[in-house]
């Protein structure tokens, strides 16, 4: 996924010139347990002297459950996600006649998780006093501002000091050439793949740097390679990643629509809702005018036949349209109340933050700052419903948490949190900012760190806080020791052996629906499936339409018809369809 994280693990660069071995040796030692399998492949660090330094890489893999076609690699995000502990999670989404006829393998690329990994500082401990200025959420005013600036620094040096030999290697296009290695040493002519979020990059590489090579190719939930690392018209030198690719718009415009829908599902599906004040019942219609009429025109028994049916065909007409007009009387009220219901909503939303601008707020043993609040729902809109374990929190958690900022009652309160340090590892091996940080910053161009707050409060005005939010997310970049020269900034459109399946949801807050549109054009072979829905991912947010269609393509390389478009199994605040 594309994360906010930057990551870690003992860098142990081995000098073995051995050759790429044959196969991989799969053992049942994964951390996951049966069935999955693990294996540790040694790779060149520096691809340009494969006869130099090696680094290991950690695949894990499930096996075909039937009649096995393949191997389908996966890879669900970052950077700095460890497939070794992603795939189990992710594993069940797959669509089942996938899972039947294919392995599942994903691996630790790079500098991350259990392969030869960035780890600037000895503990986790030891990171953690460095970056202990830093606020948690993002920096507000001068003071916190410059006091991040200073701990990024301190930070990166740590890197060049610790990890400088592994650093310059880190792109995704060489994860990519790993990946083409990992391929061969399966014995895999051509590549299966399915890629989320950051693995639509690491997709779009390798499809450019080995166009024949691809047998089949989905990649959903699309960061857009040409924002991602360079921008257009001079906006590496001016816009952070994110602004480039325009998340913090599609956060905010996201969330607006999470009011709006909370709002209308009511407190009793979304407890955040703001009830309206009440708005009067319609008066009935006329239609009780009906009867008497009737009534008279059988007892005028001295009018002709024809003329009583007529009579009560028109009023039988006036009838259904008193009946027409009530209806159409309620719809009005009804567009009222769920409109008055969203205003309400927002409105309550609108207290809530000029609270929290006041200072910061205790939720049972959690404390929240307004920079802590929005990032807590920032992040939450990535799902529909949660995914235990790998996506706790999502939009029925995210309506509790501003509800229970909303109730609290003892705030301000005087201490604003700072970062929170995730648990440690075994073997000493920890999770923290370098490995994503490792990847990003190699690759992509990024404005000097003098621009920070004049970005974040340009971006402010486009899309408030989610603005600041995502300025300052990858501001570790703008002072990071190294750029890799093998890094891949196209062409995109080289053309692939097999087209490509790009799939996206229309409103999805990290990775907008436009930037799906715009990489399905640049791609050589590229055919779009939207899924009319919420959050990050189609497999993150299921739809069982959307999954016919890749199983489809995956098995027999039929893409879905041109324009096609899938609805999500659950909307949100309501459920399954």
């Amino acid at each position: 996924m594309w994360t906010t994280a930057i990551g870690t693990a003992l860098l142990t660069l081995t000098t073995t010139l051995a050759p790429l071995p044959a196969g991989v040796r799969w053992a049942s030692d994964c951390t996951a347990g049966p069935p999955y399998q693990c294996a540790t492949l040694t790779v060149p660090l520096d691809h340009d002297a494969p006869d130099g330094p090696r680094i290991d890489l950690r695949l894990i893999r499930r096996p075909a459950a039937g009649a096995r076609i393949g191997t389908l690699f996966l890879h669900s995000g970052g950077p700095g996600e460890a497939l070794t502990d992603t795939l189990p999670k992710l594993y069940a989404r797959i669509p089942a006649a996938v899972r039947e006829r294919f392995d599942v393998v994903g691996f630790d690329q790079r500098g991350v998780g259990q392969s030869t990994a960035v780890q600037c500082f000895d503990t986790l401990a030891d990171q953690q006093r460095v970056l202990a200025s830093i606020p948690a959420g993002f920096p507000l005013g001068r003071a916190e501002e410059r006091a991040t600036e200073a701990a990024y620094l301190r930070f990166a040096a740590a890197c060049r000091e610790r990890a400088g030999d592994l650093l310059p290697h880190m792109s995704t296009a060489n994860t990519a050439r790993d990946l083409d290695l990992i391929r061969q040493a399966l014995g895999e002519p051509t590549l299966t793949y399915y890629g989320l979020s950051y693995g639509t990059f690491l997709g779009a590489t390798y499809a450019n740097l080995f166009p024949g090579r691809i047998r089949a190719m989905v990649l959903d939930a699309v960061l857009e390679p040409v924002a991602y690392t360079t921008g257009r018209g001079g906006e590496g030198r001016r816009l952070s990643t994110a602004l480039r690719l325009g998340e913090d718009v599609e956060r905010r415009r996201v969330f607006n629509r999470f009011l709006d829908l909370c709002a209308e599902a009511g407190p009793s599906r979304c407890p955040f809702a703001a009830p309206p004040n009440p708005l009067p019942n319609p008066r009935p219609a006329e239609a009780g005018r009906a009867e008497p009429g009737l009534g008279e025109a059988r007892r005028v028994g001295t009018r002709r036949i024809e003329t009583a049916r007529a009579g009560k065909r028109r009023i039988a007409a006036r009838v259904e349209a008193a009946r027409v007009e009530t209806r159409r009387i309620a719809a009005r009220v009804e567009a009222a109340r769920v409109e008055a219901a969203r205003v309400e909503t927002r409105r309550k939303y609108a207290e809530l933050t000029a609270r929290l601008a006041e200072g910061p707020i205790r939720a049972g043993d959690e404390v929240f700052t307004r920079a802590t609040a929005m990032a807590a729902v920032a992040q939450a809109m990535d799902v529909v419903e949660p995914l235990p374990g790998y996506v706790d929190h999502g939009w029925p958690q995210a309506a509790r948490l501003l509800q229970t900022l909303w109730l609290a009652r003892d705030t301000p309160i005087p201490a604003a949190p700072r970062q929170k340090a995730p648990g440690q590892n075994p073997a000493d091996r920890y999770a923290g900012l370098e490995q994503a940080g490792a990847v990003v910053c190699a690759e992509t161009d990024r404005p000097a760190p003098a621009t920070f707050p004049g970005q974040a409060e340009w971006a402010a005005r486009r899309s408030g806080d989610f603005g600041r939010l995502a300025t300052w997310r990858l501001a570790p970049c703008s002072v990071w020791p190294t750029m890799d020269a093998d890094r891949y900034t196209g062409p995109w459109n080289r053309r692939t052996a097999a087209p490509i399946l790009v799939m996206s949801t229309t409103h999805d807050p990290a990775d907008p629906y436009r930037n799906a549109r715009r990489l399905t054009r640049e791609l050589s072979r590229a055919r779009l499936l939207t899924v009319d829905g919420y959050g990050h991912g189609v497999i993150l947010n299921p739809s069982t339409c959307a999954d016919r269609h890749q199983t489809a393509y995956l098995i027999n390389g039929t893409l879905p018809p041109e324009g096609a478009v899938c609805t999500q199994d659950a909307a949100p605040f309501q459920g399954l369809r």
